[in-house]
């Protein structure tokens, strides 16, 4: 995970992952053999998120965050 603080009140952060989501033994629960990939289960996910800072006080912050994954 990357994070920078673009402005005082803006930061910006941005992840990668990479999985290998392959059974490695047999899973009758999954009616699953080896070497059989797992469902649903993505190889690349990446991430995009933004946090905003509005101090009301010095006790007392608004704080608003966007995602995209």
């Amino acid at each position: 995970q990357l994070a920078t603080q673009l402005t005082e009140r803006l930061q910006l952060t941005a992840a990668a992952i990479w999985n290998d989501p392959v059974l490695t033994r047999a899973n009758a629960f999954l009616s699953a053999e080896k070497g059989d990939r797992l469902p649903a289960i993505a190889e690349i996910s990446m991430g995009l998120g933004l946090q905003y800072t509005y101090p009301f006080t010095e006790k007392l912050a608004l704080t608003i965050n966007a995602d995209y994954t």
